[in-house]
């Protein structure tokens, strides 16, 4: 008998409740998918059940947060220790899991969903074995990597004054191979209980009925077992709901099948249809023999004189939209349960130097926080593992639910309002605010903040410059530097232009150079287009110099 924590026994229902909401399919039908009542047969709930869906409202809901968190992943900082670990981050050599993985991809994918939805998982740190008498280039090849164990597989737990694990027990599964081809055939479940001694870790195997069967000493100081969690799983009051819409929803579903054909009515006169007058063709004596009646389309039908006429009538549809409205509530309600729960979330433990209240702004950065401290467990473990520099690692420290296109939605409405703003110091808020809504907390945002405070001009639209060259109260280089061009280029286009009109006068001149002061002039930008008004002027030059209208 395998010994287990008595708050897994206290969980271990809800997990398999929150771990079916959030897988959804046929399995969290079959689970929680009800019958009506004793009325209906196990025929009909059969039949009921086959046609049914889940509403995997609280997986998307999910889902949206956890894409909101790997947006944020980008801008995690990991600096200086192992180099192996820092590039098992970045899936090089294998990746933190030897399947190519990044370390954020891991995040993402193995972490995440069972820290949402259950508030637990595991992470362990493991490493092949090193044969006896390896060249240095051999050892290199074994390098630490990870792998998760689900909050189900975490039997038993014991933790010492500096909240180290000192003792645990694992579930641990087993592919079962065929004796002849090495391929999986099945799955059996085998146990592990990690113990820190003196010499290091000691590890105890068992089998699926509690046998031991083996020992190992693992040379570390401490359990390379990590485990996030959160004060509580954000299902914890929506999985209920789900249920509840999942069967709302099969009850509809069954009704517009089996009530969507209309059914046909006719008025009869019970005199007519005396029963007590038994036909002599009745097939069986003491029951009454009734006519078929063929209805459809091209089918008539007598019916007796002042009585109303058959028709066809069609199922009320107020039930259906009833429970249409309530499923639509029902939706609207898990999307608000899963954000309060992570506004809810409360911080368990956290060290003196990370209760700065800057740092914890809500759910998603007590998340993130959580994310934080266990990848520096991660990169302790691997470090001694190599006897290493332990890898620096920093998340961000905000948080935020929103898309990309949330923000940039968001910057591009601050953008529009910077040219309005009559100071130079708010216009510079403002553009950094841009720059850190769709640049991040990444290294580059100081160097992007001391640009916004060196340049002279923040913001002035393109057109809003060529009419200031044009009337004068702007110069072409101050304008090349607003537009943000290297220095020289005014100088330099305005060489390359009064090139331009000497060849273009020397063509129509037949060799008469423009004076340079006309070509000064020219140069400017503006003279050109005043002369070519002028020419185009009735009152100056008596008649219209110009094309008419298009007719």
């Amino acid at each position: 008998m395998i010994p287990k924590h008595p708050q897994y026994l206290t969980k271990i229902s809800d997990w398999t409740k929150y771990r079916l909401t959030f897988q959804g399919g046929r399995k969290f039908i079959d689970e929680y998918l009800y019958k009506l009542s004793s009325r209906e047969s196990t025929t009909d709930f059969t039949y009921r059940k086959r046609v049914s869906y889940c509403p995997a409202h609280a997986k998307a809901s999910l889902n949206n947060i956890q894409n909101a968190i790997y947006l944020r992943l980008s801008d995690v900082s990991r600096q200086n220790g192992s180099s192996s670990y820092l590039e098992a981050s970045n899936g090089i050599n294998g990746g933190v899991d030897n399947c190519a993985s990044t370390m954020n991809a891991f995040m993402r994918s193995d972490v995440l969903p069972e820290l949402l939805s259950i508030g637990k998982v595991g992470v362990y740190v493991d490493k092949e074995y090193i044969p006896s008498k390896s060249t240095k280039l051999e050892t290199d090849k074994y390098r630490p990597y990870i792998y998760t164990y689900h909050a189900e597989d975490i039997l038993n737990w014991v933790y010492d004054t500096q909240n180290k694990l000192i003792m645990l027990m694992l579930c641990h599964n087993e592919e079962v191979l065929d004796p002849k081809t090495q391929l999986p055939m099945g799955c059996k479940k085998t146990y592990r209980l990690f113990r820190v001694i003196d010499e290091g870790v000691s590890v105890t195997y068992y089998d699926d009925a509690g046998k031991k069967t083996g020992n190992a000493l693992l040379d570390l100081p401490e359990i390379p077992f990590v485990i996030f969690e959160l004060s509580d799983s954000l299902l914890v009051d929506v999985a209920d709901y789900q249920i509840a819409h999942l069967n709302i929803a099969s009850t509809d579903i069954s009704y517009c099948i089996n009530a969507n054909f209309p059914f046909y009515t006719e008025q009869f006169d019970p005199r007519s249809a005396n029963i007590h007058i038994i036909k002599q063709d009745s097939p069986e004596e003491g029951k009454e023999s009734t006519d078929d009646v063929s209805v459809g389309l091209a089918k008539g039908r007598r019916y007796p004189k002042n009585m109303e006429r058959p028709q066809f009538i069609s199922p009320s549809t107020d039930p259906l939209e009833a429970s249409i409205k309530k499923q639509a509530e029902l939706k609207k309600d898990i999307q608000e349960l899963v954000s309060l729960a992570i506004s809810s979330l409360s911080i368990k433990s956290l060290s003196g130097e990370t209760k700065d209240e800057d740092v914890i702004e809500g759910g998603l950065s007590y998340i993130g926080l959580e994310l934080q401290n266990g990848e520096n467990r991660i990169a302790a473990i691997w470090a001694l593992y190599e006897t290493s520099d332990v890898t620096q690692i920093v998340y961000p420290t905000t948080w935020e639910l929103r898309t990309r296109e949330d923000r940039l939605k968001e910057a591009k409405d601050l953008l529009t309002m910077l040219p309005e703003i009559p100071s130079k110091k708010y216009q510079r808020s403002i553009s950094k605010e841009v720059a850190k809504l769709l640049i991040g907390a990444k290294k580059e945002l100081k160097d992007i903040y001391s640009e916004i405070d060196d340049v002279s001009v923040l913001y002035i639209s393109p057109d809003d410059i060529r009419k200031d060259v044009e009337t004068g109260i702007l110069a072409t280089e101050d304008a090349a530097i607003a537009r943000m061009h290297p220095e020289g280029t005014a100088s330099r286009a305005k060489e390359e232009r009064l090139e331009r009109i000497k060849a273009t006068a020397l063509a129509q001149s037949s060799g008469n150079i423009l004076d340079g002061a006309r070509m000064t002039e020219l140069a400017m930008g503006s003279e050109g287009k005043d002369e070519k008004a002028k020419s185009q002027d009735d009152l100056i030059n008596g008649g219209k110099k110009t094309r008419g209208e298009a007719k």
